[in-house]
């Protein structure tokens, strides 16, 4: 998969494939099917990868274990986000939501759902993303167990990250704000709730940004739990610091301190002080961090949030240095 201009690819890959046919143990079959998508991938100039990849899915589906069909079912969907001019995407799109559905073990299939998800983040100009993110939602509903829906609707929202020119983005982190509110579990309320967060800073022209993150904050104050609720809390200072145009900063990142300080375990609330001392110097609030810092729980979050704040300083006064350390 690493050699460019490669005219035998096809005549290798068949090959491939009926050594993969030949072999009864399901494991090393998938082994062998996972590593022919991936090469798949990795080819350039390769306008037979469709054809190839409908022999991989069609060989994933004859394996019976759920585990070894859904290692290569990921693969598959991996290689789709990596394919360039791509029109035929919905279409294998809709074979893998097909497929994953077949899968009984609720891990294996948030594992590939997830896989799905991360795909539509992959693909350039894919304008059905809205239809794909709905049918992933309602696919992440169906899971029963709690942990695992958790890991796919978090995928769904990072994928809503991902996404360019993609102005529902507020519509659809709504229905990843209602999902996250049914969960009962705070692990896994706190799962989607960061990524969910995580998310709004990485989206561009996002007017919204910081109402979306006041409705993050808000859920976070409703987790009882302090470890899971500190979660959530690092996730918003950290995304604070990566939006632009941000006047009112040091307002929202007192807001975080003031929820630090209700925290009971003394690790979580180290977490969330580091991240929050962090983002004062990416803004050189350099009074409000040193206060935040003053208030550190445990050692480990004096030395890295004085250490954070000694970088800052030092690159605020000699900028050739952020260039060093970009090179």
């Amino acid at each position: 998969g690493q050699l460019e201009n490669f005219p035998q690819a096809t005549e290798y890959l068949d090959k491939a494939f009926t050594a993969a046919q030949q072999i009864d143990n399901s494991s090393r079959r998938a082994w062998v099917l996972t590593a022919i998508a991936e090469t798949i991938g990795q080819l350039e100039n390769f306008p037979q990868a469709t054809e190839y990849l409908d022999k991989a899915f069609t060989a994933a589906q004859q394996i019976d274990n759920s585990s070894d069909r859904a290692e290569v079912l990921i693969a598959i969907a991996q290689t789709y986000g990596q394919l360039e001019n791509f029109p035929q995407a919905g279409e294998y799109l809709d074979k893998a939501f097909t497929a994953a559905q077949q899968i009984d073990n609720s891990s294996h299939r948030a594992w590939f759902l997830s896989a799905i998800a991360q795909t539509y983040g992959q693909l350039e100009n894919f304008p059905q993303a809205g239809e794909y993110l709905d049918k992933a939602f309602t696919a992440a509903q169906q899971i029963d167990y709690s942990y695992h829906r958790a890991e796919v609707l978090s995928a769904i929202a990072e994928t809503i990250g991902q996404l360019e020119n993609f102005p529902q983005a507020g519509e659809y982190l709504d229905k990843a704000f209602t999902a996250a509110q049914q969960f009962d579990d705070s692990s896994d309320r706190a799962e989607v709730l960061s990524a969910i967060a995580e998310t709004i800073g990485q989206l561009e022209n996002f007017p919204q940004a910081k109402e979306y993150l006041d409705k993050a904050f808000t859920a976070a104050q409703q987790i009882d739990n302090s470890s899971d609720r500190a979660r959530v809390l690092i996730a918003i200072a950290e995304t604070y610091g990566q939006l632009e145009n941000f006047p009112q900063a040091g307002e929202y990142l007192d807001k975080v301190f003031t929820a630090a300080q209700q925290i009971d375990n003394s690790y979580g609330r180290a977490r969330v002080l580091t991240s929050i001392t962090q983002t004062q110097v990416k803004f050189s609030y350099w009074r409000q961090a040193h206060n935040t810092v003053s208030k550190c729980p445990t050692d480990e979050c004096r030395v890295e949030s004085l250490a954070h704040i000694l970088t800052g300083w030092a690159e605020k006064k000699n900028p050739a240095l952020v260039d060093k350390k970009s090179d």
